[in-house]
């Protein structure tokens, strides 16, 4: 229609001829469906790709993946039925352990062959639920490997074993709290990777062996879980909990992370190794992949890639369970059509490509060295292709004509749905950047603490003296001090088995030095805890009394070994013969009780009185001193 003719067309005129446009491009389509399955761990990463892809084709293409782990997804590659290798159910699988050798074997003896094309590094971390003030270190949790295969076989069972106190010893967790123990039931690279790493630092306590599945303890405190998510849903939701998870589930839901010892004996956890860079600009995750290709060459794409692991690589900030993920591509694709192996190709291209290397990092991966990138190779020089065969395009810049073809996988298409979700991306990345500057600040100069106990003789200078403070510092303070004696605030500040015997408050004061009792307390605990004594004031304890001054016609006189009588109960009334020798001018009423006070809970005013009387007159004070 030309352009005068159109505009004597109605709307309703114009309708028809669109719909009939649409409906005979739509009717000469033809949907092409590429099926995988296997490893959890990029599954999210998989599906943001393969929705790129839907989104950027004019072709109507289904891509999906199912997350099962990678020991499933070895068997469904290899098998249609259990151990029946003739053929697979699934177009490629993924994997972050290479293919089992007993399954690469069946397959070949079948006639069948397979590559391994690696495209990603990952981390395997350790991930706990205990809470962070409880932890008491800023760097984190610490767990050696010995350790760790001993909670993980149920040798150790709660949180205060000695053997955890002994590698962290401020943790202040209740007496006898349970650890409650996180694994995977399926066949899982995530437990290969991590028995792995137990069997080869601590075989002397780890006899559970190593492999995509182990015989788990069944005991209470154990609880079997399915695939990374399951993980997940139990250390967010079971306290005190403890389970190994890839890195990239584990930063995504912020959970606290056990630092591991490397080969270097460098404590870390898997966030400070994708941080560290080395001398070559190798985070501690290439940097194992790095090392792996330098010593010795990775085997052919079609051999058996079963002994090949990351684990131990060298280095100071080299992570220790580091995880090659693979995908497992058919040898050979003569039986796919030509329009579906281009799909498959396109979506290998993509996830090995710079756009798809670049997305990784996302999801807490590592790009593969480019040692082991060799796709492009295997696909050129090893893959059987069908008959026909067109490969798919890449327009990442605007190509006129050519992006519009048929076979263009252009980054020009979008669908709403990944716009609108980068965008709440985008958004949430800058919430959380404002929130990070934000936690820093208060870091920085938020209420800053400090709690005391002890003596009462200082609590008005005390409370003095942090009124202003709080006044005249910068940063907010908040500082208290509790009046309850000397000896409740040496008792407070040494601790008791409650608290592993650390101190309730950050500092604690008395007009006595600390007992011998609660010194040796302290320097006998594993490791042995130290104090100071700081003198900062001098004082008197003096005797008060209130007898009218009337009555007494001057000042009131008792020397020391009377005074022990009195507190003794020796001399029970005022007008005492004793009392009037030293008093002559004492006019109280004849049999007028002495009405003693004394301290009940430790005091240093008691200490100080008790150390006067014994000195000055042990033969009339038998109560000692105290």
């Amino acid at each position: 229609l030309t352009q005068r003719r159109l505009k004597q067309c109605s709307p309703i005129a114009m309708l028809p001829l669109l719909s009939l446009a649409a409906f005979d491009t739509a009717s000469n389509a033809q949907l092409l469906q590429v099926d995988g399955s296997g490893t959890t761990n990029p599954s999210k990463y998989f599906w943001k790709i393969m929705e790129t892809m839907e989104a950027r084709l004019l072709k109507d293409v289904r891509l999906t993946y199912r997350a099962v782990g990678s020991s499933t997804g070895q068997r469904e590659f290899t098998q249609q039925t259990s151990l029946d290798f003739t053929a697979g159910l699934t177009d490629f699988a993924a994997g972050d352990i290479p293919m089992d050798s007993s399954r690469y074997s069946n397959l070949t003896t079948a006639g069948r062959s397979m590559v391994h094309v690696p495209f990603c590094l990952g981390a395997i971390g350790v991930f706990h639920s205990v809470p962070a003030g409880e932890v008491g270190d800023a760097t984190g949790l610490k767990l050696s490997p010995c350790v760790l295969a001993k909670i993980m076989k149920g040798e150790i069972t709660t949180w205060d074993h000695q053997d955890i106190k002994a590698e962290n010893p401020n943790l202040n967790v209740p007496a006898g709290t349970t650890i409650e123990v996180g694994h995977r039931t399926e066949g899982s690279s995530s437990t290969t990777g991590f028995t792995g790493y137990l069997d080869s630092k601590c075989p002397a306590s780890w006899s559970l062996g190593s492999g995509s599945k182990v015989s788990w303890p069944t005991s209470s405190g154990f609880t079997p879980v399915q695939g990374s998510g399951g993980m997940a849903s139990f250390i967010a939701g079971t306290p005190y909990a403890i389970g190994y998870l890839d890195a990239g589930h584990g930063h995504q839901q912020d959970f606290q992370e056990v630092n591991l010892k490397n080969e270097a004996n460098t404590w870390l956890n898997s966030k400070d190794a994708l941080m560290a860079t080395d001398a070559n600009g190798n985070n501690g995750v290439a940097a194992a992949g790095k090392a792996a290709a330098d010593a010795a060459p990775f085997p052919a794409a079609t051999a058996d890639w079963s002994s090949v692991n990351l684990y131990g690589k060298a280095g100071t900030n080299t992570w220790p369970i580091v995880l090659v993920s693979y995908l497992y591509l058919h040898k050979d694709w003569s039986s796919f059509s030509a329009e579906k192996a281009a799909v498959l190709k396109a979506f290998v291209d993509f996830v090995l490509g710079s756009e798809g290397q670049g997305m990784l990092s996302d999801f807490s991966f590592v790009v593969v060295p480019a040692a082991m990138n060799t796709w492009q190779s295997v696909w050129d020089n090893t893959i059987t292709k069908p008959t026909g065969f067109v490969p798919l395009t890449f327009e990442s810049n605007t190509a006129k004509w050519v992006g519009q073809g048929a076979n263009v996988v252009s980054s020009k298409r979008n669908s709403y749905s990944l716009w609108k979700l980068g965008d709440l991306e985008s958004s949430i990345s800058s919430m959380k950047e404002r929130l990070d500057s934000m936690q820093t600040h208060l870091d920085g100069y938020g209420i800053v603490p400090l709690h005391g106990s002890g003596t009462t003789n200082t609590k008005n200078w005390f409370a003095k003296a942090m009124k202003l403070m709080e006044e005249r510092a910068r940063v907010p303070l908040f500082l208290t001090y509790r009046a309850v004696g000397s000896g409740t605030g040496q008792k407070e500040f040494v601790g008791n088995a409650a608290s592993s015997y650390k101190s309730y408050s950050n500092f604690g004061a008395g007009d006595i030095p600390m007992s011998s009792t609660h010194f040796q307390t302290m320097a006998s605990q594993s490791p042995p805890e130290s104090m100071v004594h700081i003198p900062l004031a001098l004082g008197a304890i003096g005797v008060f009394h209130s007898v009218p001054t009337s009555e007494i016609q001057g000042s009131l006189k008792l020397d020391a070994c009377l005074l022990a009588k009195i507190f003794s109960g020796q001399v029970e009334t005022w007008d005492h013969a004793d009392i009037k020798a030293q008093n002559p001018n004492l006019n109280v009423p004849a049999g007028q009780p002495i009405q003693v006070f004394h301290r009940r809970l430790g005091s240093s005013s008691t200490g100080g009185t008790t150390g006067y009387l014994l000195k000055k007159c042990p033969d009339h004070w038998s109560l000692g001193a105290g």
